[in-house]
């Protein structure tokens, strides 16, 4: 890996990019491929869940890169960044890395390769090479953006959505507990894992397989915070509803009807105004 990587950061050649996203990075590679066509479709969980797994997929290329080259990328806590031109972690290059998520799907490696998770790592790494001291980015002979077949209102829901996930301060998953006033035994209860393993899932990300649910469930804990008091909500969404066949709003996120949940909670508060 280490050989593999340091080549893909100095070589002139596209194609070892490509090999290093095929083999290093591969789960994050299939998770673009299936959740970028999707969050570009407009899909706010599934543009929420890339959001997540870009910035795994950027920690683990800095991660990569202080394995190969330590002096290029600095600790500060247990955040990684990029060297500025003094030798200093610039605290930009996080947010540059970030931003770079509107625009990978939209990547001339994507046209090249054809391929939408394996042309967003390429984007990266092409990215992190381009703000980094002593790397260089590559020109590719691809120079055409790829095709997608999505609507303008579409696309423009997809930045909306990405610049939302890349903007909340706090992780989906801290603020779903409280916003709900949770424990974080309640809070396992909620995705059906053990208070365990959700504080693994605060400190160490959530598995791949849990995002979209987790940032479907952030939507509705937004769209609640928005439309009520923060005090009334722990109240509105443990209280037994009719339209919910008996269940709470936390009942029903346990038996997987969240997408019915965030549904019908849009419904009643379409022409409601702010409690």
């Amino acid at each position: 890996m280490t050989a593999d990587f340091l080549l893909a950061l100095r070589s002139d050649d596209p194609e070892e990019v490509q090999r290093v996203c095929e083999f290093a990075f591969r789960e994050e590679r299939e998770s673009f491929s299936r959740l970028i066509p999707r969050a570009l479709a407009g899909n706010r969980s599934a543009a929420f869940a890339y959001v997540t797994v870009w910035r795994q997929a950027k920690d683990s290329v800095l991660r990569s890169l202080q394995e190969v080259e330590p002096d290029l990328v600095l600790s500060i806590g247990d955040h990684l960044y990029i060297a500025d031109v003094k030798m200093w972690p610039s605290l930009a290059s996080s947010v540059l890395l970030d931003a770079e998520a509107l625009e990978a799907p939209f990547s001339n490696w994507i046209t090249k390769t054809n391929d939408a998770g394996l042309g967003a790592c390429a984007a990266l790494i092409q990215k992190v090479r381009e703000i980094t001291p002593g790397l260089h980015p590559l020109m590719l002979a691809v120079n055409a953006l790829p095709h997608w077949d999505q609507s303008d209102a579409q696309i423009r829901a997809f930045r909306r959505h990405v610049n939302s996930a890349l903007n909340e301060s706090d992780p989906p998953l801290e603020r779903i507990r409280q916003v709900f006033d949770l424990s974080l035994t309640q809070l396992g209860e909620l995705f059906g894992v053990s208070r365990q393993a959700v504080t693994q899932w605060l400190e160490s990300g959530v598995p791949e397989d849990r995002l979209e649910k987790i940032a479907t469930v952030a939507s509705i804990a937004d769209l609640l915070e928005h439309r009520l008091r923060t005090d009334r909500i722990p109240g509105v969404i443990r209280r037994e509803a009719v339209a919910y066949d008996g269940l709470t709003g936390l009942e029903m996120i346990k038996q997987d009807r969240h997408h019915e949940l965030l549904a019908s909670a849009r419904s009643s508060f379409e022409w409601a105004q702010p409690a």
